[in-house]
């Protein structure tokens, strides 16, 4: 059974691949090109990543991706879990 989600975020490529390693708990996950490929215990996880144009408000220029998720023979309940992390390790406090 695949599951997918999709979510819209003002962050470059760079910082998603730095928080990667909090995310999974684990090095071990692979990058090909704009997917990221995860694997543990049977289930799988797919993170496709498109660049979307650049953010202005005013003088501020923002990037922005587009993260498609595909969640392989996972619970709602390991996926809702999953997505509290993600949003928690890519929080930013502003100032």
């Amino acid at each position: 059974m695949v599951k997918e989600l999709s979510k819209t975020m003002t962050l470059t490529k760079e910082n998603l691949f730095r928080c990667l390693p909090l995310l999974f708990n684990s090095t071990e996950f692979q990058i090909e090109q704009n997917i990221v490929y995860y694997r543990d215990a049977g289930k799988h996880l797919e993170i496709h990543i498109q660049e979307l144009p650049i953010l202005s408000l005013g003088s501020l220029q923002l990037p922005q991706l587009l993260l498609k998720f595909r969640f392989h023979n996972h619970t709602d309940i390991q996926i809702d879990k999953f997505m509290k992390l993600f949003k928690q390790t890519n929080q930013r406090g502003g100032g």
